[in-house]
């Protein structure tokens, strides 16, 4: 996955740089929506193992209660991911430029 992309701005003269991934949390209020909205994910979207993972949000580990799913996503996949996470009843709580959560890979 590349690490930014290059974007203009309104002013010609002005080019900038953008974060192109971002990091997204979303909690479910069970762990079916959150593993059906994964599943989707992988399926949607160009992205490894390690990039989108599912585990507790205050509830059981074994998989009763609310669950999380966080991942790292290309920016332009954004409102397809919002559209995953909304038919499977998850909100969206966190998207943050991956730069600024101070992650590097």
């Amino acid at each position: 996955m590349s690490r930014r992309v290059m974007t203009v701005a309104a002013d010609p003269d002005s080019v900038g740089a953008v974060d192109s991934l971002h990091l997204v949390a979303a909690v479910f209020p069970d762990w079916d929506g959150a593993r059906a909205a994964e599943r989707e994910l992988f399926a949607l979207l160009d992205v490894g193992d390690d990039d989108v993972a599912v585990g507790p949000a205050g509830g059981d580990a074994g998989g009763t209660g609310p669950a999380l799913l966080a991942g790292r996503f290309r920016v332009e996949r954004l409102p397809e991911i919002e559209a995953v996470v909304a038919e499977h009843e998850g909100t969206v709580l966190v998207d943050i430029p991956e730069a600024r959560a101070g992650y590097t890979s």
